[in-house]
């Protein structure tokens, strides 16, 4: 229960709560795996890599940084042919 009319306390509190489950999930990634006609978190969050710690050819980060940068840019150019607004990246050889 509240005294009085001001709903205002309880919009902030839920705006903090809100801004600090963003920010948590901003901080992992989840994986997700298919249960029938569902999609269901698989195993616990897993805090982001920095991409300095992954081990690649020179250059192939900046090319991958560059595309992404490209790609986020190109919604309405996917949008306009139909084509899914995705991108993957199939990276192979020893972890």
């Amino acid at each position: 229960t509240t005294f009085g009319r001001d709903l205002s306390i309880f919009n902030q509190v839920l705006l903090e709560a809100q801004g600090k489950a963003m920010q948590t999930k901003m901080e992992s990634t989840v994986v997700y795996t298919n249960w029938g006609t569902e999609w269901r978190p698989f195993g616990h969050p897993r805090r982001k890599r920095d991409l300095s710690t992954v081990i690649l050819d020179e250059g192939l980060a900046e090319d991958i940084l560059t595309d992404v940068s490209e790609w986020k840019q190109s919604a309405s150019w996917y949008h306009d042919r139909g084509i899914p607004y995705r991108r993957g990246y199939l990276l192979h050889g020893p972890p």
